[in-house]
């Protein structure tokens, strides 16, 4: 849902926002950036940076690391969910 229908509205919008084509690259922290901005990620929910490729089980393996390491230092995100 979340790649379907949400980044369906904001990719465009970064897009425009930076000044860039329609089909343009865009970088991962253009898109927190503007996640954090419209106040729909805080700071606190960003945890950390790992590799990419999910076929990749050690990337996988860090992700789910770094996922677990915040939820155990109980993070206080009054419910709100964690990215990594």
């Amino acid at each position: 849902e979340v790649i379907d229908s949400e980044t369906a509205a904001i990719l465009p919008e970064v897009r425009t926002n930076l000044g860039l084509t329609k089909d343009a690259m865009i970088i991962p922290s253009d898109v927190h950036d503007y996640l954090i901005d419209k106040k729909l990620l805080s700071q606190e929910q960003f945890v950390s940076v790992t590799g990419g490729n999910i076929l990749d089980n050690e990337h996988v393996d860090s992700f789910l690391s770094c996922l677990r390491a915040a939820n155990a230092a109980g993070s206080k995100l009054d419910g709100k969910k964690i990215a990594a």
